[in-house]
């Protein structure tokens, strides 16, 4: 069992501000150990009589992977009772209606759960595991959530990521927990304050020009940073490792990227507006295309064989390999002789923490957020490039955290000349609000 005086200075400051605040938006490291320090503000919280109970919102693995069995592992913490709501509604309703102090609720269920009750139905404390899934005004559950925000007393919001993806989604976020009070209800209204939009239709906004600083001051006095602790990790390497289409292929993908047509075999491919074309680029880059329901073929192995190369290059090394389609799953899968095993697989986590997976094959989104997977190795293969900043920054920190003692690597195979170039600058433009973010909170 761990114990309470295991925690650090920087853990045990969280604690202190969680309870002691009852409205925080917490921005903290993944891996950092957010979820040890808010059970224990939430201790301290339900035996002083604070809070009666608390509903705890979450991505639904981290739901039952994490807020599920955090508390078994800390003597300190080991009699909490902690209900899960997920599953079927009768699985659900029980868990709510039971005699849990804690309730964790996927996101994707918190809908229904107002839908059900109308409102808190007792729960007076709410915590928000991974705010930044509530990053967009449109959302459903944030369209929920917001007409209730104030039924909860203590309100908390736990993210690593609140701005990787630009500090428009500030405002959501912000929005379901304190209701409105700092920024408004009116999402146009924050947007003209701050930003200036760059397209005729007003769907892409772009922070003017130093109002970083104005902006964040808004939210200064519920904003918790915790200090970042990834200085005191092994190195992090990051390599890009190019490859080129074969001379047919890539005349293939240069005539589709002109003309948004495909004909290949007698098929015809039509992408009908640039969202589409994009996606079917990425396809072909990959050696195939879909076609409604048909995966057609190109013929090209090329990624598969950069994938081989970088995979024999690291030999014995245990790795995390991320795919963005399913087709490309079934190619790394024959590249590995199916000597691989995939996420949804039984007592898998534990299989590959022990050591006893060589190859662990996931989608970004299936262990983007909450799970701890250090003990198990520490190189990753991207197979294809990561649209997200968000996405790439969580799929790095399943490893690249603490517990984990060997310098990590980080191989993504970017097919050149093509999407995958954009891909990767996309990434790279997105850190700048990373970097403004922090300046910040050193400035402030």
């Amino acid at each position: 069992m761990l114990t309470y005086e295991m925690l650090d200075k920087d853990q045990l400051q969280l604690c202190d501000r969680i309870y002691e605040h009852n409205c925080n938006f917490i921005y903290a490291t993944m891996g950092s150990g957010k979820t040890v320090c808010t059970l224990t503000a939430l201790d301290s919280l339900l035996s002083d009589k604070v809070v009666n109970r608390v509903l705890i919102v979450s991505p639904l693995r981290p739901a039952k992977e994490v807020w599920a069995n955090e508390h078994k592992k800390w003597l300190h913490l080991e009699h909490l009772r902690v209900a899960v709501a997920c599953g079927t509604p009768k699985q659900r309703l029980a868990a709510i209606k039971g005699d849990a102090e804690l309730v964790v609720i996927n996101i994707e269920n918190l809908v229904w759960f107002f839908d059900t009750f109308k409102h808190a139905h007792g729960f007076d404390c709410l915590v928000i595991d991974e705010l930044s899934k509530f990053g967009s005004s449109g959302a459903k559950c944030v369209k929920k959530l917001k007409t209730y925000t104030n039924d909860f007393k203590h309100r908390t919001g736990l993210t690593a990521s609140p701005a990787h993806e630009g500090f428009d989604r500030l405002y959501a976020q912000t929005l379901v927990l304190d209701g409105g009070d700092r920024f408004g209800r009116n999402k146009q209204s924050f947007l003209t304050s701050f930003f200036y939009s760059t397209d005729y239709e007003q769907r892409k906004w772009d922070l003017m020009t130093g109002m970083e600083d104005v902006l964040l001051s808004y939210i200064n006095d519920i904003f918790y940073a915790m200090p970042d602790y990834t200085h005191k990790l092994p190195p992090l390497i990051e390599e890009n490792i190019s490859f080129s289409l074969c001379e047919s292929v890539q005349i293939l993908y240069d005539d589709f990227a002109k003309h948004s047509v495909l004909e290949l075999d007698g098929e015809e491919v039509v992408a009908e507006n640039a969202a589409v074309l994009s996606g079917k680029l990425e396809q072909v880059t990959s050696g195939f295309v879909y076609d409604g329901e048909d995966v057609l073929d190109l013929g090209s192995t090329d990624r598969q064989k950069c994938f081989e190369e970088v995979r024999a290059r690291i030999r014995d090394n245990r790795c995390l390999i991320f795919y963005s389609l399913d087709q490309e799953k079934r190619q790394i899968e024959t590249a590995l002789l199916g000597n691989c095993s995939f996420i949804n697989d039984k007592n898998v986590i534990d299989d590959w923490n022990t050591g006893r997976i060589q190859n662990l094959v996931l989608h970004p989104k299936s262990a983007s957020h909450g799970l701890n997977l250090a003990a198990g190795g520490h190189t990753i293969i991207c197979y294809a490039p990561i649209w997200s900043n968000d996405a790439f920054k969580q799929l790095v920190a399943r490893v690249w955290r603490r517990g984990q003692t060997k310098p990590v690597t980080v191989y993504s195979l970017i097919c050149a000349d093509t999407v995958d170039d954009v891909k990767v600058l996309r990434v790279e433009s997105k850190e700048q609000y990373d970097i403004l973010l922090r300046a910040h909170i050193k400035g402030r």
